[in-house]
């Protein structure tokens, strides 16, 4: 069989749990590889979700304000996320990567990246949440481009034979939100980027 571990956070700044899995720090590897050393013991195989909060993360667990594609708050009365810079999209990018490397590292078989459930990544690819002008926003393919840069450039540093999935939602069932046809448009863009 196949084991998928739950959500490991690739930046502190989208902690939402205490207690959560991290894989944004080298010390997470050994733990993780005796984890995965038990499970293929076993006879499966075995890869980690990594994600990032967004919006939904929690300031007083992670040190971080809470931080989205635009500043969009969860919910009526609840704070604004902070809308990240174009520098800190390109570090949330490659804290996706550093996250894979060290999964790697940690003896995983793959990665599923989530996108779904109003996290990080899900933000960038809903028009309500997404209201940027800059490349990472705009049409679907701007929207899906912070999804697809994290797949080509993990996948860049793993190799072939590491498998990389994607989480996605199929219809964020909200005015604004993801759609069906949106969804397998993003799948399309997904699988030609590099993911299983």
């Amino acid at each position: 069989g196949w084991i998928i571990v739950e959500s490991a956070y690739v930046h502190r700044a989208g902690i939402m749990y205490i207690r959560q899995l991290g894989l944004d720090d080298d010390k997470y590897i050994d733990g993780l590889r005796k984890l995965t050393q038990d499970i293929k013991k076993e006879g499966a195989r075995v890869s980690i979700q990594l994600y990032h909060g967004g919006r939904r993360a929690q300031a007083d667990l992670s040190g971080y304000q809470a931080e989205a594609p635009s500043p969009i708050p969860l919910y009526e009365g609840a704070p604004p996320p902070r809308e990240l810079t174009r520098d800190e999209i390109e570090d949330r990018i490659d804290a996706y990567v550093r996250a894979a490397q060290r999964a790697t590292q940690a003896g995983f078989d793959g990665v599923d990246i989530h996108a779904g459930h109003g996290y990080l990544i899900s933000s960038f690819l809903a028009k309500f949440t997404n209201q940027r002008t800059d490349e990472f926003g705009g049409d679907i393919n701007g929207r899906a481009k912070f999804l697809l840069e994290v797949v080509k450039r993990i996948r860049s540093k793993v190799g072939k034979d590491f498998v990389i999935t994607t989480r996605i939602n199929g219809s964020d069932f909200v005015i604004g939100g993801l759609t069906h046809e949106e969804s397998k448009s993003v799948a399309k863009m997904v699988e030609k980027s590099g993911a299983n």
